[in-house]
């Protein structure tokens, strides 16, 4: 019985330090692309409410699964953003050439901005 509840205890942990991980990479995804603070909340409760939901019907392992898809989701939706951004400065770039008029240059950062502003 002692070794039962051991290792029941070692799954929990490991379950625990899995979930930190992950959603310490999805918050660090939501910050740099600019995610406010109320919509960070609402999609770590989505988080929760995929873990409960599968801890109910399945292992350990597809949780990790569930939280590895989302991580690369949020991944995803980060590289797009990023790489719309690199188009439209190129764009802005372009046009400011043939309207002959310098870029608009933001002074300092702006508070909540996202990191690349």
């Amino acid at each position: 019985m002692q070794l039962l509840l051991l290792f029941s205890d070692v799954l929990a942990e490991e379950s625990v330090l899995c979930l930190q991980k992950a959603l310490t990479q999805l918050r660090e995804i939501w910050e740099l692309i600019g995610i406010p603070e109320d919509q960070r909340l609402q999609r770590t409760e989505v988080v929760k409410k995929h873990i409960k939901a599968s801890l109910a019907l399945v292992s350990l392992q597809w949780v990790g699964d569930l939280l590895d898809m989302m991580i690369a989701e949020e991944q995803n939706l980060k590289e797009r953003l990023i790489k719309s951004i690199s188009i439209c400065q190129k764009e802005l770039t372009t046009l400011c050439s043939e309207l002959r008029v310098e870029p608009f240059q933001v002074r300092g950062r702006v508070s909540g901005a996202p990191a690349w502003v």
